[in-house]
């Protein structure tokens, strides 16, 4: 016997919906990514379905949020053919090198070409005044050394981001302020 491609997990209340009702898009109203380029690969076959059938017809708002790789996944659900958007990156992120040891110049304009990539002609236009699909990306912005351009400052910061991590994860923020970037008017998920 296999195991189940798919196992949905829910709370009591979400489960006797399920139950009762089935699964219906109009059920959800936020939607969150894994992190990780070989999670979303994993994935990519049920977020086609998920943005090209099931939640194609939405009538409400439903929120994504993403970080990593999950950010540039949601960023594809927000446009206009978000199935095309998906198999875009795709192609790209499984098809990008590196020379044996990049520098911050190589990496840098191989994340630029993924985003023209990604977002095509018109993407960044149609993630911005997507009415029901409204994306959220999380990003940390670096403080301090870390925020160095100087590697050998890098380095030294996320030592000390390290350290004082390990004394309290409190800590963390003096080296990096997590910052939530979304379409829309306000935010659907409140991270403070």
């Amino acid at each position: 016997m296999h195991p189940p491609s798919l196992t949905l997990i829910a709370g009591p209340a979400a489960r006797q919906k399920l139950l009762d009702e089935g699964l219906r898009q109009e059920n959800f109203r936020a939607m969150v990514a894994a992190s990780g380029g070989p999670k979303w690969f994993v994935l990519k076959a049920l977020d086609q379905y998920l943005f090209g059938e099931f939640f194609k017809d939405r009538q409400t708002p439903l929120a994504t949020l993403g970080t990593s790789a999950g950010a540039w996944q949601m960023a594809c659900f927000s446009q206009k053919n978000p199935v095309e958007a998906i198999e875009r990156l795709a192609r790209f992120y499984s098809t990008v090198t590196y020379s044996e040891k990049p520098d911050i110049r190589e990496i840098s304009a191989s994340a630029e070409a993924m985003v023209d990539v990604l977002l095509d002609q018109d993407g960044a236009r149609e993630i911005c005044s997507n009415p029901m699909i409204q994306t959220h990306i999380i990003i940390n912005r670096c403080r301090g050394l870390v925020g160095s351009d100087r590697p050998s400052l890098q380095l030294l910061g996320l030592a000390l981001a390290a350290a004082s991590n390990a004394a309290s994860r409190k800590r963390l923020g003096w080296f990096f302020e997590r910052v939530v970037m979304h379409a829309g008017e306000s935010s659907f998920f409140d991270l403070s």
